[in-house]
This record gives structure tokens, sequence and C-alpha cells, in this order.
């Protein structure tokens, strides 16, 4: 085989460091080589009832699932799984039709992005997107209609 690399490659230098190396081990007594043991990788961290009550409150009171699972120290889909055995629903990451029309009657009677997102459970910049994409007349920051 080391043959071939030599007439089919044009790597000489290292086929002829696999030639030595082919040499050595033919030759040589054999050598042995320590190991190190191997590192046992984590275990996924269990939670307790407790973390898992409170878990689902959090929730329930409007927090994101990665902001749960980064106080937890958890990954978010174990979070999400803890939701989905308790029952619960997750929120949609986008808003529903019904959220973004009732947002655009709330953006014209006045309300501001942010408190049309803080009641909707969305951030204020995907409102907004929403309303633009809708059509919505936007005003200026200092609630002024735009010309």
């Amino acid at each position: 085989m080391v043959g071939a690399l030599r007439n089919y490659c044009n790597r000489e230098g290292q086929t002829a460091d696999l030639c030595n190396l082919l040499v050595e081990a033919q030759m040589g007594p054999p050598r042995l080589v320590s190991r190190q043991p191997l590192e046992r990788c984590s275990r996924a961290k269990k939670l307790d009832f407790d973390q898992a009550e409170r878990l689902v409150s959090a929730y329930l009171g409007g927090e994101s699932i990665a902001a749960i699972a980064k106080e937890l120290g958890v990954h978010r889909t174990t979070v999400g799984d803890h939701l989905t055995r308790a029952g619960i629903e997750k929120r949609s990451k986008s808003m529903s039709s019904a959220q973004i029309e009732g947002a655009a009657q709330d953006y014209v009677s006045g309300q501001s992005l942010e408190e049309i997102g803080k009641r909707l459970c969305f951030d204020s910049t995907t409102v907004l997107k929403e309303l633009r994409q809708r059509g919505v007349q936007m005003r200026d920051t200092h609630g002024r209609e735009r010309l």
C-alpha cells in the first residue's frame, strides 16, 4: 500500500514518514502507550419537585423558556419537556392573526408598542414588524403621525 502511495501521490514527505513508521513498527519492540482515563460525560441535571413547580409557575408568569433554563442551569429542551409533562401549552413564537388585529386596534387607539408587547408577551419589535406587515400607519417616537 505504501508503494501505491509513493507511485500515485505527490506527497513524498508524508509517504516517506509513513514508510519510516512502518519500518519502526516491524523492527522495534512493541511500545506501551500510557492512556489517560477518559473523562466522564457530565450527566444531565435532574430537577427536583420544587424546582419543577417553580419552573411551571415562572413560565405561567410570563418568563421565557430560555430565561428559566439559564436560571436553573439546564437546557431549554429540559424546561420544555417539564412543561409538556405538566400539561402546559407552550406559547407560540409568533403572533396569531387575532393578536395582530388586537394589537393594531390598540396601537391606533394610542397604546405604545412596548405596552402592547408586554400585554401579549412579545417583544415590541415583534409587534412593530407585524403591524408594519399589516400596513398600519406608524407614529414617530413622540406619538405624532408620520407624514
